[in-house]
């Protein structure tokens, strides 16, 4: 979507009125892309919520330091193993400052579970 804005993008011109129909068919054309991906379980978007109120009592309960970021990772890697059973996966995580040590808290994670 970002693209279509962008002017030195080629996918630019559909972002006029005139192309309306054009960017139509287009979107709905990524749309089943992405849905026969999805259905032959070679696509998947995953995230994760933790509340960070609930993160907090757990550390204090057990004299824990869990970060939150960490472990929305873990989680979704415990996810994307199962999903993902037998393949070999490319994973990319969006908007994380510094992911690499978000990464490594969360393999540590893994490793101690």
């Amino acid at each position: 979507m970002k693209e279509i804005r962008d002017l030195a993008s080629p996918l630019h011109k559909f972002n006029d009125n005139e192309n309306e129909k054009a960017l139509g068919v287009l979107l709905a054309d990524l749309a089943n892309a992405l849905n026969s991906c999805w259905s032959l379980r070679e696509f998947a978007a995953i995230g994760c919520l933790v509340s960070v109120n609930d993160l907090k009592r757990f550390d204090a309960e057990r004299g824990r330091a869990i970060e939150a970021i960490p472990r929305a990772i873990f989680a979704c890697d415990i996810v994307v193993q199962d999903y993902f059973k037998g393949k070999t996966i490319a994973a990319m995580i969006d908007r994380i400052t510094k992911p690499e040590r978000a990464i490594g808290i969360a393999k540590e994670y893994l490793a101690s579970s």
